[in-house]
């Protein structure tokens, strides 16, 4: 059984000007993706920084306000 911590909020959440740590980044399991944050609410902006996940783990900022921690296999492009 995997537990991890999750944040859920009623109403909208800014993640502007906000820091994800990941305190364990070892014990992550690649084929498992990680709920980081549950929004009941409008959803708006990106973590200011993420620390603890190397290149292959990303973040997904999906439109159900929802932000999950996934592994990507194979090449990942970013395009800012």
């Amino acid at each position: 059984m995997r537990f991890s911590d999750r944040l859920v909020t009623v109403g909208g959440l800014n993640l502007s000007g906000l820091s994800l740590e990941i305190a364990n980044p070892a014990q992550l399991d690649t084929s498992h993706v990680y709920t980081i944050a549950t929004v009941s609410g409008e959803r708006s902006g990106a973590f200011a920084s993420v620390t603890g996940a190397d290149t292959p783990w990303t973040l997904r900022y999906r439109p159900d306000g929802t932000v999950a921690l996934v592994y990507v296999h194979g090449t990942l492009l970013k395009v800012r």
